[in-house]
């Protein structure tokens, strides 16, 4: 999935305005100088972690040893912050060796005109101002978009998290780094047996995105991001399928949807006759089973919508043709249950899909 520049965009915009630059306050300099905050870890999740990596980006670990405020500002009552970090590396975790940085940093608080499921400051890599003494997994963004948006400042950070150098998710991004390296299929596979079975949700998440995740479909002379870096659809679908055997025991209710969406938006972008019948069944299973649960019912919900886009991509003939195995009616009976469950939501999705695949059982009373 292609990451959002805005934030980079405005902390480059941000850190060029010399205006309302200004030097840390005393009671700036007294924040910097607070304890080390307490691993953090697993609760703060980077969903694109596996695409930034892949592109070239790099991960180190390690403790903030200085901040600088350079400006503040103030948009529609939300505050904005910048400025830079010295950034001491104890981990490097991808990448090229480093011993220290300089950081840019940007952060806003809170917006005054959002609402609860606005989706305000997700796309700010900072919660807050960073901290002397804070022990962070950095994920930077590749040197040669870095270069390109900054103005020849490079690696802005793209994701951070409180975490300790020697602690389990920076151990756990160690192997993921290791994965993405593997040359040897066997090995490959073992590295990537263990993030699918991982107890941490970052690596169950990073396993979920190299199954999934198409990088590669941004192409042209507009492209922004390097992606299509090797991109096997055979090596995918194998990898695919190791994930649904080893990592789908142990996910939650909020993962599954994931891979619902990211299967099927997968198979929506790439010509479906470069990947084998297994794992086009395993499509087709895993969507009726996800058709299928009514004890909560964003699971059919995700299912209906994901192939709803798919009809509108690639027609209802194609999208009817990944349910191979269980049949037309088998599928469109799945739907017809769903436009009975009592969810009004659900209800509408699925009257709509009928429709739109054409089905007899939309044409009832």
């Amino acid at each position: 999935m292609k990451r959002n520049l805005a934030p980079i965009v405005l902390g480059a915009l941000c850190l060029l305005t010399t205006a309302c630059s200004q030097r840390p306050t005393d009671a700036e300099a007294a924040d910097a100088a607070a304890a080390p905050v307490g691993e953090k870890g697993d609760e703060e999740l980077d969903k694109r972690a596996y695409e930034d990596l892949k592109c070239g980006g790099s991960m180190y670990a390690g403790t903030v040893v200085s901040v600088t405020v350079e400006g503040t500002s103030k948009t529609d009552g939300q505050p904005w912050e910048w400025g830079n970090i010295r950034f001491r590396v104890t981990r490097t975790i991808a990448g090229p060796p480093q011993k220290e940085m300089t950081l840019p940093f940007c952060w806003a608080g809170p917006d005054p005109l959002a609402v609860a499921s606005d989706w305000a400051n997700e796309w700010v890599p900072w919660p807050a101002r960073p901290r002397r003494g804070e022990r962070l997994l950095l994920l930077l963004a590749d040197e040669t978009l870095a270069a390109r948006v900054y103005n020849k400042r490079v690696a802005p950070v793209f994701f951070r998290w409180a975490a300790q150098p020697d602690g389990p998710l920076a151990d756990g991004f160690a192997l993921a780094a290791r994965f993405l390296a593997a040359t040897d299929e066997a090995n490959r596979d073992e590295l990537f047996r263990q993030l699918c079975e991982s107890p941490l949700r970052n690596m169950r998440r990073f396993a979920c995105s190299a199954s999934f995740t198409y990088v590669g479909w941004w192409k042209g002379a507009s492209q922004v991001i390097p992606f299509g870096r090797g991109y096997d659809p055979l090596v995918q679908s194998h990898l695919a399928l190791l994930y649904l055997k080893h990592a789908a025991p142990r996910l939650n209710r909020e993962e599954r949807i994931d891979v619902t969406v990211e299967f099927a938006w997968w198979l929506q972008m790439v010509d479906l006759e470069e990947l084998p019948d297994e794992l086009k069944e395993a499509f087709e299973a895993w969507h009726l089973k996800e058709l299928s649960v009514r004890d909560d019912m964003r699971q059919p919900k995700a299912v209906l919508e994901a192939l709803q886009r798919m009809q509108k991509a690639r027609g209802a003939a194609t999208t009817l043709g990944l349910f191979k195995k269980s049949g037309r009616a088998d599928l469109l009976g799945r739907v017809q249950e769903c436009a009975r469950s009592g969810d009004p939501e659900v209800e509408k999705l699925a009257r709509e899909l009928l429709t739109r695949l054409d089905a007899p059982e939309a044409k009832g009373p």
